[in-house]
Order: C-alpha cells, then sequence, then structure tokens
C-alpha cells in the first residue's frame, strides 16, 4: 500500500509541476491568428503567430509586435461608426459618466493589431510618416513607439495616428506558428489592418 501512496505521491508532484509550467508559459506567450493584408508579405491573413509579452525597453526597430486597445483610442472615427460587440449602434451605446451627448459612445470592443516597429523611443522621428511629420522634438519620446504595416496601402498604422503609447504594447512576434490555409480561414485574433 505505502509503494501505491508514493506512485500516486510522485504523479500528484508531476501534474503539479507540468500545470505550473503551463501556466506560466501562457504568462509569457500567447498565439493569436492575423486578421487582415497589413503585414503582407511577411504575415499573411489566417496566420497564427507566437507573441512573447514584452515591455518597451526589450523591443528593437525590425521586430514586429502585437498592439493592443479600444477601439476609440486607436481608430476614434471608427469607433463613432461601427456598432459594438453587442451589436449596439453609437447612439445606443453607454457614455462616460457625467458625459454630455456631444462625447462620443464608449465602444466596448476591444482590437489587435500587428506591425513592425520603426522607431522607439531615443531614436530619431522618421519625419517620412505623414503624422509624424509635425510632431516636436527630433527624438521619439519615451512610453511611445513608431509602428508601420509592411503593406502601407492596407495599413492603419503610425501614419495615421502617430506615435503608438506603450499601453497598447503587448509583445513581441517570436515567430509564425502556422500559416492561414488558402482559404483565409480565420479565428478571432489580431487584425493586422
Amino acid at each position: 500500500m505505502s509503494a501505491a501512496v508514493a506512485v500516486l505521491a510522485v504523479a500528484g508532484c508531476a501534474l503539479g509541476a507540468a500545470a505550473g509550467i503551463v501556466l506560466r508559459l501562457r504568462r509569457r506567450y500567447l498565439v493569436v491568428t492575423v486578421s487582415g493584408v497589413s503585414m503582407e508579405p511577411a504575415y499573411r491573413h489566417g496566420d497564427r503567430v507566437l507573441v512573447r509579452r514584452a515591455a518597451l525597453a526589450a523591443v528593437r526597430p525590425g521586430q514586429v509586435v502585437l498592439l493592443a486597445g479600444g477601439v476609440t483610442e486607436l481608430w476614434p472615427e471608427l469607433a463613432a461608426e461601427a456598432p459594438d460587440v453587442a451589436g449596439r449602434s453609437p447612439g445606443d451605446r453607454p457614455r462616460p459618466e457625467g458625459s454630455s451627448p456631444s462625447v462620443p459612445p464608449v465602444a466596448e470592443e476591444p482590437f489587435r493589431m500587428i506591425k513592425r516597429v520603426a522607431a522607439v523611443p531615443g531614436d530619431p522621428v522618421p519625419r517620412e510618416v505623414p503624422a509624424l511629420r509635425e510632431a516636436p522634438g527630433g527624438v521619439v519620446p519615451h512610453g511611445c513607439l513608431v509602428v508601420l504595416g509592411d503593406n502601407a496601402g492596407a495599413s492603419r498604422d503610425s501614419r495615421h495616428f502617430g506615435f503608438a503609447p506603450s499601453p497598447w504594447l503587448v509583445g513581441v512576434v517570436v515567430r509564425r506558428v502556422s500559416p492561414g490555409d488558402a482559404a483565409g480561414a480565420t479565428r478571432p485574433g489580431a487584425r493586422s489592418a
């Protein structure tokens, strides 16, 4: 009987250790599905990518990053027009407490996108980026990134919204896990738009 108890104890410890490793990996890594064509040819619609959570200090120009935020943060004009996740039209959405009817309603849908880092804090501001041509100062400010889609004609990025603030940064794309299929099947995930 004591041998059986010892085997069960060892098995329980092994399962506990395995569960701990899985939880640790899930906190550090995530897998997202690319939706859209703004990062073609590097990443295509339907590709699944592995993302390592990272702080701004770990990000370098040329890396591809996952950014996330609310639609109102990333695309205020889209948030004002599009239905939210509950299917509510802009007029039916909740408004910030105490705000007047002229304040746009809150869009509740989170937004994710992958983009290539063009500049990090301390780098020269890339003046060829339209939204940054008149940006004050000569260097990217602390807490900001400049991000661009590889497919410029199909990308919403720093060319449109200027500096991306560090709270949007989720992590760095490590690698493609699986390519999208020929039909472009998608699962909820990162928009590359």
